[in-house]
């Protein structure tokens, strides 16, 4: 079954990664508060207190699989999370940010160790990024300098403050948005301006492995009020996560040969693409995947790819709906998705 394991595809030649958090609700007792903060009420409420955690995950959006998670307090920023983050990215990758991350020390620490990476930044960031918010220039390349605090940062960690050369890319939505985009590749040879926009857009892979984990695996459903179940908890769910993602990328794979096949000895075949159904997946694996734990062997997995197999949907490209603003956020409830335990 080795055999069939899809190779990881490259981006024009680079290996594209995510890195993003978001927050966890956590046992509302007051030990979690004192050991990862959060948010307190007003006296009107008896000053209940809501333990938060964050979580960030260094993510490969071509395979799905997480490759760095961290649980860290709540007062801490993302960008702290990132930074622990780069050591464990792979050579010839490229980062994605959304706008929250954009820094002198993170740009710094990504050239330090080699890594490229591509930030949405936001108005006020620099005058020459928002230089491209206000004109048609399609990109410019600029000196990043350090302020005061950011070198305070970086000699906090033995880092050299020297001017940084950047390259800020403007990219027009099909909403007529205007997004501008930081990145540490300045030649326009490796990457055109006009393909950032398509690159950008492998970010939201990241967004719905976070509507898997949280919603699909419950993240948020502790198996116990101790600190260290907490840290348990997140690994152990990433870990299934990424042994369910594997199989289903042999599935997957097997499928993808299977259509190949036909087309080739002009046998009919269905007018999508069958894709894997994830949360069948998930599903179907909770039944085996601790069997194998204990006892790795290929015939525990292979009737278990086939029956992932067997659970499809028609994927059909270029599906688009228009995002909705002011949707508000329920404070009781989790996003309606079918329980897979």
């Amino acid at each position: 079954m080795a055999d069939t394991l899809p190779a990881s595809t490259r981006w024009q030649g680079l290996r594209i990664m995510a890195v993003d958090g978001s927050v966890l609700n956590l046992p509302k007792t007051s030990e979690m508060f004192d050991a990862f903060s959060g948010q307190r009420m007003a006296k009107t409420q008896n000053g209940l207190v809501l333990p938060m955690a964050r979580f960030s995950q260094l993510y490969d959006v071509d395979s799905g699989l997480t490759w760095h998670a961290i649980v860290q307090s709540y007062a801490l920023s993302e960008a702290a999370a990132a930074a622990e983050h780069l050591k464990h990215a792979p050579s010839k990758s490229l980062i994605l940010y959304d706008r929250g991350y954009p820094s002198y020390f993170l740009v710094a620490r990504h050239v330090l160790l080699q890594r490229d990476f591509c930030m949405r930044v936001q108005r006020g960031f620099s005058p020459e990024t928002d230089r491209l918010f206000k004109t048609d220039l399609p990109s410019t390349i600029f000196q990043l300098k350090p302020n005061h605090r950011a070198k305070a940062m970086c000699k906090k960690h033995d880092m050299a403050v020297d001017a940084l050369t950047l390259r800020a890319v403007r990219v027009l939505l099909k909403t007529g948005v205007v997004e501008v985009l930081l990145t540490s590749i300045v030649d326009p040879e490796h990457i055109p301006d006009a393909d950032f926009g398509e690159l950008y857009a492998l970010r939201w892979r990241i967004e719905g492995d976070f509507r898997h984990l949280k919603s699909h695996i419950e993240l948020e459903n502790w198996t116990g009020k101790r600190l260290d179940c907490i840290a348990q908890d997140v690994h152990a769910r990433v870990l299934a996560k990424n042994l369910c993602t594997a199989l289903a990328s042999v599935a997957q794979a097997q499928l993808d040969a299977e259509r190949a096949q036909k087309i080739a000895v002009h046998l009919p075949v269905r007018k999508h693409r069958d894709k894997v159904n994830a949360t069948a997946a998930l599903h179907l694996c909770k039944f085996v995947l601790v069997a194998f734990l204990l006892q790795p062997t290929l015939q525990t997995l292979a009737p278990l790819v086939a029956k992932i197999a067997s659970n499809t949907n028609a994927e059909r490209p270029g599906r688009t709906c228009q995002r909705k603003k002011n949707r508000g956020k329920s404070t009781r409830y989790p996003m309606a998705y079918k329980k897979t335990a």
